[in-house]
């Protein structure tokens, strides 16, 4: 009989299979769900960051010359043409050699050389093509972003590049850009070594797994966890799908990377006045003290921007001197299309586990000593040289360390956001802005005081380079 459905009416039972697939899934995520995560989805949230996160907003990409308006058609196009791709009952998968074979290929100028894009087959934008229905399809929604996260911080995920909108003609289409894993089948004592670490973590309280019939189904079965593992080049095991978990006891495990930075945080550490642990920069979500109120000053600086007539929207963002990146998450909250940020080895190791952990996955770092002639346009990946003109740079309290970096004069920027330090006067910063004039051609746009947290008053200005 099943033969005969499939053969006679083909449409039918594809909507018959994703029918029964979506009510499995949905049964299964209701029995996984506690009392707090669905209560979480339905009143907005128990805790602060389960209204805050993830921190980053959504991209939408127009896709050019594209109109798919059902999936079916993406699925004609595709066998059509030839191209590679992998289908499971709720995503499209295109690795990276697929995406350039299709009207995707726009990605390939905005994403790293090794991303793959997962597209959600039903369409609609965040929220709406997801991998549940109603008030579960909202829980689940907020959550695999951080749980795909903090699974590649723990090494056994992919890493997660960015959760997109795709505009396609008249439909919009959720997508993930993620890391593609190369690799072999782990051997069956890998496997069980692998999903181990995962079950652990667990254990831990930090996941929870929402797959049917949790880690006795086929998706966690070896050798290969039904194609979801992979030992990658290094030989480490690496899990693809997120999708099936959402996070634990995820206060705990923001509170905790916040705690671990304090002591490798800029004039952080340890104040007796402070409550303990003390951080430079506050984080969204997080109830530890810090120097600098990063939600205090935020304001200031999109006023600047908007009274310059500038913004970060779909720029570039270079963070030079970026501490613990939360100024990095507001960049990306307020629509960056990338931002890369530097600052010393020892500190951007947090800057990347606190932003992976606020659910931001649009930025990379580089670990240096910073001095005066360093080459800052030679730390960038090769893909985001592409991405250099108009760029904004985030220049905030490193004046006073490093000067003017000399890369300033190459690379193309459009607009700086600078700011002084707590000594500076306004006669300090107008001379240091003159000596930039002096080899930069700019006008300052915007200035104004900005005072957060338990630091004093400091100047901040928008510069807008003269083409």
């Amino acid at each position: 009989m099943r033969t005969f459905l499939k053969t006679r009416f083909p449409r039918l039972w594809s909507a018959a299979r994703v029918t029964k697939d979506r009510v499995r899934l949905e049964y299964y995520l209701l029995r996984s769900l506690n009392w707090r995560h669905l209560l979480s989805g339905f009143r907005g949230g128990t805790g602060q960051w389960e209204s805050l996160l993830p921190y980053q907003s959504v991209r939408r990409i127009p896709v050019p010359s594209c109109d798919i308006p059902t999936v079916d058609v993406l699925l004609e196009l595709l066998k059509r043409d030839n191209v590679s791709f992998f289908e499971g009952s709720i995503a499209l998968y295109l690795p990276p050699d697929s995406i350039e074979r299709t009207v995707f290929r726009v990605l390939r100028y905005e994403y790293p050389e090794d991303a793959g894009l997962k597209l959600l087959k039903k369409a609609g934008g965040v929220g709406v093509s997801a991998y549940g229905a109603g008030l579960v399809r909202k829980v689940v929604d907020r959550y695999l972003l951080l749980a795909g996260n903090m699974l590649y911080e723990k090494g056994v995920g992919p890493r997660i590049y960015d959760l997109v909108e795709l505009e396609c003609g008249g439909q919009v289409w959720t997508a993930y850009v993620m890391q593609h894993v190369k690799g072999r089948t782990p051997t069956i004592e890998e496997c069980k070594a692998g999903v181990e670490k995962i079950r652990a973590m667990e254990t831990e309280g930090l996941l929870k797994t929402v797959a049917n019939r949790a880690y006795d189904c086929i998706d966690f079965q070896p050798p290969d966890c039904n194609g979801n593992a992979v030992i990658d080049g290094d030989g480490r095991f690496r899990y693809i799908d997120f999708q099936n978990f959402i996070p634990g006891d995820y206060e705990k495990y923001l509170d905790s990377a916040a705690r671990l930075a304090a002591d490798d945080s800029h004039f952080g550490g340890r104040r007796l006045l402070g409550g303990g642990r003390f951080l430079y920069q506050s984080i969204p979500a997080v109830n530890l003290p810090a120097k600098r109120s990063v939600q205090s000053r935020s304001p200031l600086y999109l006023k600047l921007m908007e009274q310059a007539g500038v913004s970060v929207k779909d720029r570039l963002v270079l963070d030079v001197g970026c501490n613990i990146g939360m100024m990095i998450a507001e960049y990306l909250r307020w629509g960056a299309k990338w931002c890369h940020g530097w600052d010393f080895p020892n500190v951007v190791l947090h800057t990347q586990r606190l932003l992976l952990a606020l659910g931001c996955t649009r930025f990379s770092t580089t670990g240096a000593q910073l001095q005066h002639d360093r080459r800052l346009d030679e730390d960038l990946p090769a893909w985001l040289r592409n991405s250099m003109q108009g760029c904004a740079i985030s220049y905030l309290a490193v004046h006073g360390h490093i000067g003017w970096v000399e890369a300033l004069q190459r690379i193309p920027w459009g607009f700086l956001i600078y700011e002084g330090h707590e000594q500076d006067t306004r006669a300090d910063v107008e001379r240091h802005l003159r000596e930039l004039a002096k080899v930069i051609p700019f006008e300052t746009r915007a200035m104004s005081t900005s005072e957060d947290g338990a630091s004093r008053e400091r100047l901040a200005a928008i510069l807008v380079r003269k083409v």
